[in-house]
């Protein structure tokens, strides 16, 4: 199983394993605590500390999901060759580098 998840040319990452593949968790996780703590809030009768609750992780899912979205790509620019034409077209090939 350890071999099914390990491609040729997949080098970016810790142990054969992409680095994105740990963060994309943390931003659904943040935004089911913004949701449980919307929630907290509406039943709490308007106390603010859930307000806050709630601000602080829907911007740390934010953060960590456009993160997580840039070392995707990079990681995808970094596996694939990709040129332009002069036709304003980019046309990627699936060979690795």
């Amino acid at each position: 199983m350890a071999n099914a998840a390990r491609r040729e040319g997949q080098r970016v990452g810790t142990v054969g394993h992409p680095v994105y593949s740990a963060l994309f968790p943390v931003p659904v996780v943040c935004f089911l605590g913004t949701l449980l703590t919307d929630f907290a809030y509406a039943k709490s009768g308007g106390n603010l500390l859930w307000l806050a609750f709630s601000s602080w992780l829907l911007l740390a899912g934010l953060l960590v999901g456009v993160t997580a979205a840039l070392v995707l790509l990079g990681t995808w620019f970094a596996m694939h060759r990709c040129e332009c034409h002069s036709a304003g077209l980019i046309s990627c090939s699936s060979t690795p580098r």
